[in-house]
């Protein structure tokens, strides 16, 4: 999927033009295909590492990707009074992020959403929580379908399935052999059996919290039973846990 890049906007941390994984604008209206439209709502205090890690990722399929860059409200806000991060220039958000109520009312192919620096062992009782359940709620009817990583895994686990995780007493920090549970879907197909995941978090969810819920299918996990991968399974229907 050649990341759809604006010639007259270029993106520092995105392909630039002559990498096989982008592709100017005006071409990709030329070509008789709609391009896969995909959110990404960044809640990553370094944004523009995550924004070339994902582009990257989303750029080596056969198709054209168009990225909106999210991200919630109230950073938005908290950026236009004068806010500054450490890890992500304030201009880099006016001028390539949307808040997330701007795009509110668009229809999206995929939605993908990271981490965010944990503060709290309960992900509800993270200040961005309220905005996050909103987002959630919204991406039932506007995403056909989600991605939810690190954080965002725990808080969607939360949120859709009131699984909660736990923090463990030390960080987990290393690098872990991981086998494949079950992948209906496909999502590790041309990875070996077992394969290596570096690892670096205090929260956890364990694979006897998902057991036995047939609304989600454990995909991958270490052979202690920290889960890597969960999936939804494709048969689930809305309040199905059992």
């Amino acid at each position: 999927m050649p990341i759809v890049i604006t010639a007259s906007e270029a993106h520092p941390f995105l392909p630039s033009l002559g990498d096989p994984t982008a592709i100017a604008e005006e071409k990709a209206l030329h070509q008789d295909i709609r391009p896969l439209e995909i959110a990404i709502l960044n809640l990553m205090a370094d944004k523009q590492t995550t924004e070339l890690q994902l582009a990257r990722w989303l750029g080596h399929t056969p198709l054209q990707v168009r990225l909106t860059f999210v991200t919630t409200d109230s950073y938005v806000a908290s950026v236009k009074a004068g806010h500054k991060s450490k890890s992500t220039p304030s201009e880099h958000i006016s001028k390539y992020y949307n808040a997330w109520s701007d795009v509110k009312d668009r229809k999206f192919d995929g939605l993908l959403v990271t981490g965010v620096n944990l503060l709290d062992a309960d992900v509800t009782s993270e200040g961005i929580w309220d905005e996050i359940q909103e987002i959630f709620n919204w991406s039932k009817t506007n995403v056909l379908s989600s991605m939810y990583i690190c954080w965002a895994g725990f808080a969607a686990m939360r949120y859709f399935h009131d699984i909660k995780c736990h923090n463990g007493k030390t960080k987990t920090l290393g690098v872990f052999e991981h086998g494949i549970e079950a992948d209906s879907a496909d999502l590790l197909f041309g990875l070996p059996d077992r394969f290596p995941i570096p690892v670096g978090r205090w929260q956890r969810l364990h694979r006897d919290k998902v057991e036995g819920y047939k609304a989600l299918e454990l995909v991958s996990c270490t052979d202690e039973g920290d889960i890597f991968l969960v999936a939804e399974n494709k048969a689930f229907k809305k309040g199905c846990k059992t």
